[in-house]
């Protein structure tokens, strides 16, 4: 719900410009709009004497306003078109400011609009004529209408995705003389567990170099401990090797651009992912479609289980999230 939140959000953004169009300004029987206005300051308007006479008179009064009413429509469009296109987080925090800078124009633009409407009416006064200058209520009631909406479903969507996140942090799935406090990714490790870690790496190295080669007794020692590794292959994660625990199913999870490994399965996760020592394949569960991916860009379907074998290269999202089944 969270996702399509923001395109709600973006639609109502848009919809403020229909207040564009609706009377703001009554002068007797005439009503103007924000694009009367514009039109009027640009000037465009009627082709009969009388009117062009009127319009040239509300043209010296209002054309300083028309730039205000360019930036007013261009910010309202690009702050509906950001909404829909960034991710959820961004796309709330856009419209909020988008919405505050287009309020304050809003209010500029009333001021120095309400300032040219007096000295015209005290045109009007000078020569005993009565203008009936006046505001319409209505158009200001759907703009803070409109705007009312805007700023709670954003924040109704900022609470939403920071309930998704899990509460602190995950549980550390790394052996347990590690510290839970910091990333297993980055935290430094002692030199027999990174040796256990290198030996990992070097096997893999070894069978990829010769996978029909009956292996070492050394390597079938160690290969009796091993229960599955995820590797890095890029970003932040490059280089580096997570070992898993026997049996033990771990979640793969993707909040926006960020990817992360939870103990716990949560909101955000993509995939589960386990080690099956009997058959040497990795057991891959997707969660969600079009997230999970073999490394020639091949989709995994959600909802089905598949049985990967060691050295398989997949990646989240996009290839700035991979990983090999090590």
């Amino acid at each position: 719900m969270k996702e399509k939140l923001k395109y709600v959000v973006g639609v109502l953004l848009a919809c403020s410009l229909i207040a564009g169009f609706m009377p703001l300004i009554g002068v007797g029987a005439m009503k103007l709009s924000v694009m009367d206005i514009l039109k009027i300051g640009a000037g465009n308007y009627g082709d009969t004497e009388l009117v062009r006479e009127v319009m040239e008179l509300f043209k010296e009064y209002l054309r300083p306003s028309v730039i205000t009413v360019i930036i007013l429509i261009v910010l309202i469009l690009a702050g509906a078109f950001l909404t829909v296109v960034l991710d959820a987080s961004k796309a709330y925090m856009a419209a909020i400011a988008g919405g505050v800078v287009n309020n304050i124009l809003v209010i500029i633009l009333g001021v120095t609009v309400k300032g040219k409407m007096d000295e015209v009416e005290n045109a009007f006064s000078f020569f005993g004529l009565s203008s009936g200058i006046h505001f319409h209520i209505s158009t200001i009631v759907l703009w803070m209408i409109l705007y009312a909406a805007v700023f709670g479903l954003s924040v109704f969507g900022m609470v939403m995705k920071n309930g998704d996140k899990p509460v602190g942090k995950p549980q550390d799935i790394m052996p347990e003389s590690f510290s839970d406090r910091t990333n297993p990714w980055d935290s430094p490790q002692d030199p027999k567990k990174q040796a256990y870690l290198d030996r990992i790496g070097q096997l893999e190295r070894e069978r990829e170099a010769a996978k029909k080669a009956a292996p070492p007794v050394r390597e079938q020692t160690a290969a009796e401990d091993f229960h599955g590794a995820i590797g890095g292959r890029s970003g932040r994660y490059d280089s580096k090797v997570y070992p898993l625990r026997k049996r033990v199913q771990v979640f793969i999870s993707r909040d926006g651009t960020e990817v992360y490994i939870a103990a716990e399965k949560n909101a955000n996760a993509a995939a589960g992912v386990y080690y099956v020592a009997e058959y040497e394949e990795y057991c891959v569960e997707p969660y969600e479609k079009n997230s999970f991916f073999l490394l020639s860009g091949q989709p995994l379907g959600a909802g089905r289980r598949y049985y990967l074998p060691r050295g398989t290269e997949v990646y989240i999202g996009d290839r700035s999230h991979a990983f090999v089944l090590a």
